[in-house]
């Protein structure tokens, strides 16, 4: 494996903040506008998107890149 230059290195971290900004403040802009966490609006809008209403837990864990148990946990505390 090559190693990444300085120059490299720097354009990687400034583009990895950049994203993880953006992330942020899509996320606080979901629950500010629906009262929704992320998580909990990327359930939802799987399962309206992909599964037209129903979708099995195990499709939907994959599809969030979840652990089955990770995701019976979540779906819990939503209810």
């Amino acid at each position: 494996m090559t190693r990444l230059s300085q120059d490299e290195m720097a354009l990687w971290r400034a583009w990895k903040q950049a994203s993880e900004t953006v992330r942020t403040r899509v996320a606080a802009d979901i629950t500010a506008r629906t009262g929704l966490s992320d998580p909990d609006f990327g359930v939802l809008t799987r399962v309206a998107g992909e599964g037209g209403g129903r979708m099995r837990q195990n499709q939907l864990a994959a599809s969030m890149g979840y652990h089955r148990s990770r995701l019976s946990h979540h779906l819990s505390r939503m209810r």
